[in-house]
């Protein structure tokens, strides 16, 4: 496999794509919905947060960190790389997660 491209066929910084080109949603796309969906959760955060900007920020990438990690589990789980615990996972346990990390 070319080392510039990734198992999804996205060409990396190497392989002559633009890291800093504009990733905005085009109007129309179907990536508009997301969006509009993520600037509202986001606006639902806002509202009922009562820390301090700074700490509400750092517990946000600690939450995502903590999902993340999760999905990190359901995969190790699903391939059955911890021998003390064998496969403790499958291939719905691992989207399921990815859905939380979303």
């Amino acid at each position: 496999m070319r080392e510039d491209v990734d198992p999804h066929g996205d060409v990396d910084a190497h392989g002559g794509k633009d890291p800093h080109e504009d990733v905005t949603p085009h109007a129309g796309s179907e990536a508009d919905g997301m969006w509009a969906s993520v600037e509202a959760l986001w606006a639902w955060l806002d509202r009922s947060n009562t820390r301090p900007p700074e700490q509400e920020l750092l517990l946000r990438m600690l939450k995502l960190s903590e999902e993340v990690g999760e999905v990190a589990q359901a995969v190790i789980g699903t391939l059955g790389q911890n021998p003390r615990k064998g496969v403790t996972h499958d291939w719905d346990d691992v989207r399921a997660e990815l859905c939380d990390v979303r």
